[in-house]
């Protein structure tokens, strides 16, 4: 008897903050590489853009970590909402001051700030056609 393995969609919240940071972090090794060419804005468009998300990825996580733990940790609970309020105008400095003085390119920024969604939606897609074909060789198509 074959034991019905289960599926990938079934196991993609195992580990996924994760497998998402460390391909994010891969991605980012990738693009620099790219990168280089184009110079040192765009290294640094492209670092800072992966620090936002990753960093806001962080911030996320520990939010809702500090929000299911016991009713006693309501001042950390208070202290991450206040943080997460924070984040916007400090974002917006930082960038302010990245990009007035030309330490960033805003394109190569994107491209940081898109990494670390494309490569969760890459995971989620990839799960979804793993069990297609699966589900396609133990029906015993071809096609």
């Amino acid at each position: 008897m074959t034991a019905i393995p289960s599926p990938e969609v079934d196991r993609l919240p195992v580990n996924l903050l994760a497998r998402v940071v460390r391909g994010t972090v891969l991605a980012l090794g990738l693009a620099a590489v790219g990168a280089v060419p184009f110079g040192p804005r765009a290294l640094g468009g492209l670092a800072l853009g992966a620090a936002v998300g990753l960093g806001s990825l962080a911030l996320h996580r520990a939010l809702v970590e500090a929000w299911v733990r016991p009713l006693r940790w309501r001042r950390a609970r208070v202290g991450f909402w206040l943080v997460w309020l924070a984040k916007y105008p400090v974002l917006g400095l930082i960038l302010w001051v990245a990009l007035g003085r030309g330490w960033a390119a805003p394109g190569w920024f994107c491209l940081g700030v898109s990494l670390l969604p494309g490569v969760a939606t890459a995971i989620a897609v990839r799960a979804v056609v793993v069990d297609r074909w699966r589900a396609r060789a133990m029906a015993g198509g071809s096609r």
